[in-house]
């Protein structure tokens, strides 16, 4: 479980809301200060609260209005945007890692080895950057102090369930369908919003931990999963496009086809497992999955005798 990412067992709903994003907001404003030692780790962490942020704002997208909720979710993601370089680099050199470590290998040593050498050098010239500009972790912070009063202003009316239903429902399908499009169309794009989606999902069902713990627990499990893979199958892509239009000293055209071969072949070993899980995942109707999850949450909170119809 994300540290305080839930509604608590009786805490009101509007108030765990609020306390939910503000702690996120505290969070990303360490990482933001933690950025002018080392920041591989702190740009990761501050990149995931704008994510969880997006998240929960998605949930209560009904209770602010589209045109607030459109402002927040462009702000947020502007902020992360910032960092996107330098994500992008730890993420490559961290899959390069995992390669290490595949049975069979996916690369052969010779090919590991010039690759890290060249993810080593472009991912230290980012972090050079980051470090000399010393204002970005500044600029930053106060992205983040200028949103800082945001738990308290947002305008929460409902109180219970109904709050976050039509969002959670309005979640799920957005899942489904670009489930149904990527088992049609698989492309890397649309595994990347199905990944979106999925991840989307993924929060939501750590915010309502408290319906049901034991089943909310299996079901964090299983999207994680499925988000974890999606996320691998994105990287793949990322490095398939960037060797393919970036050349690398020690990898010649011989290594690069045989090396895309490699990847192609690991990809589509995830998207065969992705599809599968996601089907399962998005099984159901968008109301129906809606109403099963409100119906766990008011036996949690009412007791049985009070389940509506």
């Amino acid at each position: 479980m994300l540290r305080g990412y839930f509604i608590r067992k009786n805490e009101p709903i509007p108030a765990g809301i609020r306390r939910i994003m503000a702690y996120q907001l505290t969070y990303a404003s360490v990482q933001a200060e933690k950025m002018t030692g080392h920041p591989d780790r702190p740009v990761h962490e501050f990149r995931k609260c704008m994510k969880r942020i997006r998240s929960l704002l998605k949930l209560i997208r009904d209770e602010t209005g589209y045109y607030q909720y459109r402002i927040l979710n462009d702000a947020f993601r502007n902020i992360s945007r910032k960092l996107s370089t330098l994500r992008d680099m730890y993420v490559l050199r961290s899959l390069l890692q995992e390669m290490k470590h595949e049975t069979p290998p996916l690369t052969d040593p010779a090919v590991r080895q010039a690759l890290d050498r060249h993810f080593r050098k472009r991912y230290s010239e980012a972090m050079a950057k980051t470090l000399t500009n010393r204002a970005l972790p500044t600029e930053l912070k106060q992205d983040i102090g200028r949103l800082e009063t945001l738990p308290g202003e947002l305008k929460l009316v409902q109180k219970d369930f109904l709050l976050m239903k039509n969002g959670l429902q309005r979640m799920y399908r957005r899942g489904r369908k670009a489930f149904f499009y990527t088992r049609e169309f698989p492309t890397a794009e649309k595994f990347h919003a199905l990944r979106k989606r999925v991840k989307d999902l993924w929060h939501a069902s750590l915010i309502l931990y408290h319906a049901w713990p034991d089943m909310m627990i299996l079901m964090n499990h299983v999207l994680k999963q499925a988000s974890d893979e999606l996320g691998k199958e994105h990287d793949l892509a990322v490095l398939q496009t960037y060797l393919n239009e970036n050349p690398v000293p020690g990898i010649g055209p011989a290594r690069l086809s045989k090396l895309n071969r490699q990847i192609t072949s690991r990809r589509f070993r995830l998207q065969s497992s992705i599809l599968e899980q996601t089907a399962r995942i998005y099984a159901e109707p968008p109301p129906v999955f809606a109403s099963r999850i409100q119906k766990y949450w008011e036996v949690t909170r009412n007791g049985p005798d009070r389940l509506s119809g």
